[in-house]
């Protein structure tokens, strides 16, 4: 079994290193009415666009200007996210910033009528809009779709040595369900387990990491038995070839019904392989 074990591990960690980064494309198109060419600012660099642009990167942040100089609006982009594809996001540069010239004359008792606070008040939801679509947009939570994985590994969220069922939802929150064997069964144990569960949710931080808590079954030597216990770990997971990923851990498990009586701590991994059964 410690051969298995070390024999999925080694696989694991060599599939975690292959394919550093998934093929991810931006294209930027230009619409009719936006005067040409278009200066789009990158992290990466700055571009000259006339029609349309593909950058073969994420972009965290961007900013796009007309021939005037006049910014011109994030109004959001449509993804594309596919099992065994790249990702591609398209942005429509089609719509400028409210500018203060296009406003219609006023009469004198208008005039007269503070607007301070107007604008104030427009810059900030501005400056807030734009600063959300680019958290949204880093972070990776705008993706549409559903996901159901199927993986097999070892750690505490499979139940030691077990499967585990992952489904993460379009607005990156996860669920998970898994059984597996207790490699550290002793039969003379009278409180150990030969089999164990668990369970978690997820907070996916970017299309790579999420955070996810668990409760489940884990054996601690300090107690000589398997009891409930309660675990967080920071995981990575990674589509390496059509269907097929890798996925993988560190965090804590904390005992739970010994929470008063200097409960063990214990330092967790999990290393996994997953196969995609649904996506959309």
């Amino acid at each position: 079994m410690k051969k298995w074990i070390l024999l999925i591990c080694l696989l694991c960690v060599r599939l975690l290193t292959v394919h550093a980064q998934n093929e991810y494309y931006t294209i930027f198109k230009v619409g009719g009415t936006i005067c040409t060419p278009v200066t789009l600012k990158t992290p990466y660099k700055t571009y000259t666009v006339y029609t349309e642009i593909t950058i073969p990167k994420s972009l965290s942040w961007f900013e796009a200007f007309d021939c005037q100089g006049r910014q011109i609006m994030n109004t959001g982009g449509k993804v594309s996210v596919e099992t065994g594809k790249p990702t591609v996001r398209i942005y429509y540069l089609t719509t400028l910033f409210p500018n203060a010239d296009d406003e219609t004359p006023r009469s004198d008792n208008e005039n007269n009528t503070p607007t301070t606070d107007y604008s104030s008040n427009s810059e900030w939801t501005k400056q807030a809009a734009k600063a959300l679509t680019d958290l949204t947009e880093k972070k990776g939570w705008n993706h549409e779709g559903h996901l159901i994985n199927l993986e097999a590994g070892y750690g505490f969220v499979y139940g030691n040595t077990g499967i585990r069922l992952k489904y993460i939802s379009p607005v990156v929150f996860g669920l998970t369900a898994s059984f597996g064997y207790n490699t550290q069964y002793k039969p003379e144990r009278i409180d150990d387990k030969r089999y164990l569960w668990n369970v978690g949710v997820q907070l996916h931080l970017s299309k790579f990491l999420a955070i996810g808590m668990y409760g489940g079954p884990q054996y601690f030597s300090k107690y000589n038995k398997s009891e409930i216990a309660f675990g967080a770990l920071l995981e990575y997971s990674h589509q390496i070839y059509k269907r097929l990923g890798a996925t993988g851990g560190i965090g804590f498990v904390l005992s739970g019904e010994e929470s008063t009586k200097n409960p063990q701590t214990l330092f967790a991994f999990h290393v996994g392989i997953s196969y995609n059964l649904f996506s959309n």
